[in-house]
């Protein structure tokens, strides 16, 4: 677990980066090269396209940061945990829920994000 641990920080800490060189290394550790990201604003394929696009939200909100808020769950090759995306200023923007499927070398090759709170019934 705590491999997936790091992995889970090395990845959020690449949403903290602004720096191009320093998010890709980031992504590197814990993203893989083709893997697939979605959200509800984007649907993405690979490394560089994610990189890009983490890079134009720190365009838009200088000092941006993206922070794990619960502990990780994890089971037959998946992984769940909450985060939020605060501001320059530290005030939190969007909450949300990310489900992850691990590649057979460890990396994140699939995210599927859903801002939070889910609808009500």
């Amino acid at each position: 677990m705590s491999d997936i641990a790091a992995l889970v920080e090395k990845y959020c800490a690449a949403w903290s980066e602004p720096d191009e060189v320093r998010r890709m290394s980031l992504l590197e550790g814990s993203f893989a090269q083709n893997g697939h990201y979605q959200d509800p604003t984007a649907a993405l394929i690979g490394r560089e396209a994610l990189s890009d696009h983490i890079g134009a939200i720190h365009a838009s909100s200088p000092g941006a940061k993206v922070e794990a808020t619960s502990g990780i769950d994890h089971h037959n090759g998946h992984i769940r945990f909450t985060w939020h995306f605060v501001d320059g200023e530290g005030q939190e923007q969007i909450k949300g829920t990310d489900v992850c499927e691990l590649s057979a070398e460890g990396h994140l090759v699939k995210i599927v994000g859903f801002f939070d709170p889910p609808p009500e019934l």
